[in-house]
C-alpha cells in the first residue's frame, strides 16, 4: 500500500463516520468501522510519504477522525440505552395487549416464556399490570352468544395489538420487535383456533338442529296429508273434532326451521281453511234444507188451522140451530164436545205454529251469521 492508498482509506473512514446519522449506525457499522481503524493504524508503520510533514498531517487527520468516532460511539451507546428503555416499555404494552386477546383462561405466561425465553421475566411486572379494556358485547343467556361476544371482544383487542405493533414497530429494538411479533403471531394463532372450534361447534349444532327440524318437517308434511284426506269427509259428524285434533298435533310439533316453517304453515292453513269452508257450506246446505222443510211445514200447519177454524165455525153454526126436540140435548152435547175438541186442537196447532215460526227465524239468523 502506498501513501495515496492510505489517504484514500482515511477518507473512506471519514466518510463513514460523518456520512450517516447516528440513528442509522448499528452494531455492524461500528464493527466495520473499527476494523478499518485497525487497518489504517497498522499501515502507518510501513507506508512512506513524500515528507515527514505529510505523514504527520495524515496521522493527525486520522487521530481526529478516531476521536470523533469514539465520541459518536459513546453518544450512540447513551441513545441506545434510552431507546432500549423505551423499547422495553412498548414491548410490555404490546405483550399486555396480546394477553388481553389470549382466548384461554390461563397459559399465556407459559406461552410467552416459550416464545421469548428469560426475556419475559424483565417485563413481567409491567406486562401483567397493564390494563387493556375488553369491550363487552350484548348480554345474552345463550352460552353460544356469550362465547361469540367474548371472542369478538378478544378479536378487537387482538386488532388493537397488531395496530400498535404495526404503527410503532420502528420504536422497538430488533430483538424486542422479533419477540413482539412472535407473541402476537402465537396469540393470533390461538385466537384463530378458538374461532375455528367455535365455528365447528356451531356447525355441529346446526347439523343436529337441522336433523331435528327435518323430523318435525316430516311430521308436519304428514299432518298436511291427513288434513287433505279429511277434506273428503268434511261434512261428517265427527270430522270437526278430528280436524281440531290435527291442529293440536301441529302445534305440538313446534317450530321446524325458518326456511320451511312459513311454507309448510301456508300449505296446512290452506287445507284447514278449505276444510272449515266445506264444513260451513255443508252446514249451510243443511240449514237451508231445514228452513225449506220448516217453511213448508209452517204453510201446511197454517192451512190446517184455517181448515179447522172453518170446521169449528160450521160446528158452532150447527149448534146455534139446534132446537128443542127428542134428540136435541144429545145433538147439542155432541156438538159442544166436538167444538171443544176443535178449539183445543186449533190452539195446539197455533202454539206449534209459533214454535215453527221461531225456528224459522232462528235458522235464518244462523244463515245470516254464516254469510
Amino acid at each position: 500500500m502506498n501513501h495515496t492508498d492510505l489517504d484514500g482509506k482515511i477518507s473512506e473512514l471519514d466518510g463513514q463516520i460523518n456520512g450517516f446519522s447516528l440513528s442509522k449506525k448499528d452494531g455492524a457499522f461500528w464493527k466495520a468501522s473499527w476494523a478499518l481503524v485497525r487497518e489504517i493504524g497498522g499501515s502507518f508503520k510501513d507506508v512512506r510519504y513524500p515528507s515527514r510533514y505529510d505523514k504527520d498531517a495524515a496521522f493527525a487527520r486520522f487521530q481526529e477522525i478516531v476521536k470523533e468516532m469514539k465520541e459518536q460511539r459513546e453518544q450512540h451507546a447513551k441513545q441506545f440505552e434510552t431507546r432500549s428503555d423505551s423499547s422495553q416499555e412498548l414491548k410490555s404494552r404490546i405483550f399486555a395487549m396480546a394477553k388481553s386477546a389470549w382466548p384461554h383462561a390461563d397459559g399465556f405466561e407459559d406461552f410467552a416464556m416459550i416464545v421469548t425465553g428469560m426475556m419475559v421475566l424483565k417485563v413481567a411486572a409491567q406486562m401483567f399490570a397493564e390494563v387493556v379494556t375488553t369491550l363487552i358485547g350484548l348480554r345474552s343467556a345463550d352460552p353460544r352468544e356469550q362465547e361469540k361476544n367474548r371472542l369478538m371482544g378478544l378479536s378487537r383487542n387482538m386488532k388493537a395489538a397488531w395496530d400498535t405493533f404495526t404503527s410503532r414497530k420502528d420504536e422497538l429494538l430488533p430483538r424486542d420487535k422479533a419477540e413482539c411479533f412472535k407473541i402476537l403471531q402465537g396469540t393470533q394463532a390461538e385466537l384463530d383456533k378458538a374461532w375455528a372450534e367455535f365455528k365447528e361447534e356451531g356447525k355441529a349444532n346446526y347439523e343436529r338442529r337441522e336433523f331435528g327440524f327435518e323430523i318435525k318437517r316430516q311430521k308436519k308434511r304428514d299432518l298436511i296429508l291427513a288434513m287433505h284426506a279429511l277434506l273428503r269427509a268434511a261434512d261428517e259428524k265427527d270430522a270437526g273434532k278430528e280436524a281440531s285434533g290435527i291442529m293440536d298435533a301441529w302445534k305440538h310439533v313446534g317450530f321446524c326451521g325458518r326456511d320451511h316453517e312459513d311454507e309448510l304453515w301456508g300449505e296446512f292453513k290452506s287445507a284447514m281453511d278449505e276444510f272449515w269452508q266445506r264444513r260451513k257450506q255443508g252446514a249451510k246446505s243443511r240449514l237451508r234444507e231445514r228452513l225449506k222443510n220448516q217453511e213448508a211445514f209452517y204453510e201446511k200447519l197454517k192451512g190446517a188451522i184455517e181448515h179447522d177454524e172453518c170446521v169449528l165455525e160450521d160446528k158452532r153454526e150447527k149448534l146455534s140451530n139446534v132446537f128443542d126436540g127428542g134428540r136435541a140435548d144429545e145433538i147439542r152435547s155432541h156438538l159442544e164436545t166436538v167444538i171443544a175438541s176443535l178449539e183445543a186442537k186449533i190452539e195446539s196447532k197455533k202454539d206449534k205454529l209459533s214454535e215453527v215460526d221461531a225456528s224459522i227465524d232462528a235458522i235464518r239468523g244462523k244463515l245470516r251469521d254464516m254469510d
